[in-house]
């Protein structure tokens, strides 16, 4: 390394070093083309009677600073042709051409008017001076140091620009030496020309600036070199240009005032010369010494540290090498003549590749001549041959490369681990890693998907999701809130969300919030909130507290629109009710003839099997005995002992007592069950009749599991005859305050649908499944069958007034039914797999009366 840290051989260094001759070159050019605008002549001449630099030598100084600048910075740094280029190419081109045509007046004696074209030169004497004209050396120089700028923007060879600015440099000490000997100007045509002090200082800064920028070779590479030879041509080379100098300049100012003679000027001379470079040689000798045993201490200290690291590498269990920039080994630890078996004959340069396994020859001297081309760390994985067993085992290969401080490779650093035991385990590894890839890309992919359709869901759900802390504010709201409450999402985090709840829903919605946050998961919770222009919105929540995420989320729903329908819908019904009411009896008449024909069924069955009871009595059976007891009344004591028939009329009689004791019972249970369909007819046209007058019927409080077997014994005969299992889940109901008689004709009317279902199904396992259900606000009766089943287009159609599938049906059945559930606070839904998949029929009625009622 230098010891002139301005030597350094370092492109920052040399940039700045050019930037700052361009900067004090265009500064003193600038100076002085303004003292000749301004007319100063000391800034022209520096010195009173001086000689003065030329308007044209100043304006070629600028345009050489400005092109080195240029040059300098675009070769140390930018690498690119540019417009930088093409510009400092333009400027050294006119310095090249304003200072030949210069030289060519002096050659050829000619005068081209280019001395005071822009500025007028005030000379006393024209005859001795030729005014505003630079002298023959500045112009030689001007075209010197313009060829050399001219060559550096053409990236020429940096020989020739170090040529042409070292002659530039040559001529200007000439005139500087010259000058101090009194030699103060040229003469060429019997007119004197001079060259000024800050035109020769401009020319060394200038040769200076040039030398930087041509790069780190020819005269360069001396100067910038670190070591003895640069140390010593620095030394050196200032001292042989101005030791000289200076003692001539002496010598000559002594003789000028009469000191001494020009023998004894001579002798001087001579003699401080000799002094001079002896004290020169003698310093540079000392130094090289010096030198030379710092060498040699520190190439025993290298030998030292060598020895070292030779018995660190042999104890290291890994494999150490080493290798010259060309790829080719020098040096192996014990370590791999242990393991290899190789002498060092053998294993040097590319001895190595007979242990490499075949299969890695060529991915192994690839990847080694890729590094050493690239000068990149190596790295690789290969087999070597261990020499005691002929088993190969996996290594890790890697080396890194040692640079010099101009960042050549000097040497490359390796080493190889046996890696075997961990290669195997990777192995066994990567199976079970690349089983929980392929189950957690898939989980991933899983979960990519769910965060993807809650973020659309997010951004895209008209319904409000939202997220609230601890405190209830918001922490997170959809893009929805914009439509339903007017505030951007971003004008909501933060902010408490009690503050746009209505004030009369405030109170109820803070004990909901604490309830929720509780663990107690909230559903169809309905609150109003106020919209930014003061409107009034009814909300439906459903919420839910995450403990981990310490947040509640939230799903809101405007049902302002939904309970304008409603309205309207309520509105809507109370008119037809009133329509139809007003409109006369005649679905009035319908529904109780449909209803009244439905218990007729049950009646007319009734009637048939008494009429068929009746008709095979045995009473007959019995007159018949009558009349033979009547034709025997004589010797009835007689008959009824010896003859054979009187004595089998005793138990005849008694058998046929017991039949026509039990056909009476029958027909009481006959008559009776005819007497309950009487009364139901009675109660359907009382109900009707009542309804009809637009009046509330009679309401009883009874359990409805009676009136649930009610609807099964009226409907007991077609269920006997078509063989239909009835099977109950009826449980344990609360007391219901209802309609009786409207309430069991929707029950006969629902078996009766199901037992019709069945008749035609063709199954023979047909079965009704009655079942009985309560929370604390309704009671739910289900009738269930394995019927012919509803097409879907017909789950909601089959309610209509008048529809009907039946090719005997009226559509007046169902369309009744949900009318007095809907009346009664309650509602009747139907459900259905699809055809032959049987039906389910649904009543839920409330434990207390409706306030619609």
């Amino acid at each position: 390394m230098s010891r002139f840290p301005l030597f350094q051989s370092t492109a920052a260094k040399r940039l700045r070093l050019v930037r700052g001759s361009s900067a004090a070159l265009i500064a003193i050019a600038l100076t002085v083309l303004l003292g000749w605008l301004f007319d100063q002549r000391q800034v022209i001449s520096l010195l009173p009677g001086s000689v003065t630099m030329k308007f044209n030598t100043a304006l070629c100084f600028m345009l050489c600073g400005m092109t080195l600048w240029m040059t300098g910075s675009m070769s140390v740094i930018e690498k690119t042709r540019c417009l930088k280029q093409q510009t400092s190419i333009l400027l050294s081109v006119i310095v090249v051409m304003l200072s030949l045509a210069t030289a060519s007046e002096y050659f050829f004696g000619a005068d081209l008017h280019i001395d005071e074209w822009l500025v007028k030169d005030v000379v006393q004497n024209r005859e001795l001076y030729f005014p505003g004209r630079m002298s023959p050396v500045t112009a030689f120089n001007f075209v010197c140091l313009g060829s050399a700028l001219l060559s550096l923007a053409l990236r020429r060879s940096p020989y020739l620009t170090q040529g042409l600015a070292a002659a530039a440099a040559f001529s200007t000490i000439l005139v500087i030496v010259g000058t101090s000997y009194g030699l103060a100007a040229l003469s060429v045509g019997g007119r004197t020309i001079g060259v000024a002090f800050h035109t020769s200082l401009g020319m060394i800064l200038l040769c200076i600036g040039i030398f930087c920028a041509s790069g780190e070779q020819g005269i360069m590479k001396l100067l910038l070199d670190g070591g003895s030879a640069g140390i010593v041509a620095r030394r050196l080379l200032p001292a042989a240009i101005l030791v000289p100098a200076v003692i001539g300049a002496l010598r000559t100012w002594g003789e000028t005032h009469g000191l001494f003679g020009a023998e004894l000027g001579i002798s001087i001379l001579s003699v401080s010369n000799v002094v001079t470079f002896s004290s020169l040689v003698w310093a540079s000798a000392h130094f090289l010494q010096k030198s030379q045993t710092e060498t040699q201490d520190a190439q025993a200290a290298l030998d030292k540290s060598l020895e070292r690291y030779s018995f660190l590498a042999d104890c290291m269990p890994q494999m150490v090498w080493t290798a010259r920039p060309d790829g080719r080994i020098d040096y192996y630890n014990q370590a791999w003549f242990d393991y290899t078996g190789m002498s060092i004959e053998q294993a040097v340069n590319w001895g190595w590749v007979p242990v490499l396994h075949p299969d890695d020859h060529q991915a192994c001297i690839q990847r080694w001549t890729h590094s050493i081309a690239t000068g990149e760390n190596y790295e690789i994985e290969y087999r070597f041959k261990r020499a005691c067993d002929g088993l190969y085992r996996w290594h890790l290969g890697r080396a890194r490369p040692m640079r010099d401080d101009k960042g050549t490779i000097t040497h490359w650093v390796g080493t190889c681990t046996d890696i075997d035991e961990q290669k195997l385990a990777e192995e066994a590894l990567a199976c079970r890693v690349q089983d929980r890839t392929i189950a957690l890309s898939m989980a991933i992919t899983e979960l990519n998907l769910a965060r993807q359709t809650s973020e659309l869901i997010f951004a895209h759900s008209l319904d409000v999701i939202c997220t609230l802390d601890e405190t209830g504010r918001f922490s997170e709201v959809s893009q929805a809130c914009r439509g339903v409450w007017g505030y951007q999402p971003e004008e909501l985090i933060g902010k408490l969300s009690l503050e746009i709840v209505h004030p009369d829903d405030r109170e109820k919605t803070l004990l909901e919030r604490l309830e929720i946050m509780t663990g107690n998961a909230a559903t169809n919770f309905e609150n109003r909130y106020l919209h930014k222009d003061g409107s009034v919105i009814p909300m439906v929540w459903s919420a839910n507290w995450s403990t981990e995420a310490r947040l509640m989320f939230c799903v809101a729903r405007d049902v302002s629109a939904h309970k304008r329908t409603e309205a309207e819908l309520e509105k809507m019904h109370r008119e037809l009710l009133e329509t139809s009411r007003q409109a006369g009896m005649a679905e009035v008449a319908t529904s109780v003839l449909h209803n009244v024909g439905n218990v007729l069924n049950s009646v007319n069955v009734s009637c048939t099997l008494i009429s068929s009871k009746v008709s095979n009595s045995r009473v007959s059976s019995l007159l018949k005995a009558t009349d033979i007891l009547r034709n025997h009344s004589g010797n009835l004591a007689a008959f009824l002992t010896t003859d054979p028939t009187g004595q089998k009329l005793p138990d005849f009689l008694g058998k046929i007592a017991t039949r026509l004791s039990e056909e009476q019972l029958s027909l009481l249970k006959e008559l009776r069950l005819l007497e309950e369909n009487i009364d139901h007819i009675k109660s359907i046209v009382a109900v009707q009749q009542t309804h009809a007058k637009n009046l509330g019927g009679i309401r009883e409080t009874l359990p409805i599991e009676e009136l649930i077997e009610d609807a099964l014994q009226i409907n007991a005969p077609q269920l006997v005859r078509h063989q239909i299992e009835v099977i109950r889940q009826l449980g344990k109901a609360p007391l219901i305050c209802i309609e009786k008689h409207r309430v069991l004709q929707i029950f006969v009317n629902l078996v009766r649908n199901a037992t019709q279902a069945l008749a035609g199904s063709g199954r023979r396992d047909k079965q009704i499944l009655v079942r009985i259900a309560h929370n604390q606000s309704h009671v739910t009766v289900s009738v269930s069958d394995n019927g012919i089943g509803i097409d879907p287009e017909n789950l909601t159609r089959i309610f209509a007034h008048g529809f009907t599938t039946k090719k005997d049906g009226h559509g007046f059945g169902l369309h009744s039914g949900v009318l007095a559930a809907q009346e009664m606070g309650g509602s009747l839904v139907a459900q259905s797999g699809g055809p032959g998949r049987g039906a389910t029929f649904t009543l839920e009625l409330p434990l207390t009366r409706g306030s619609n009622q």
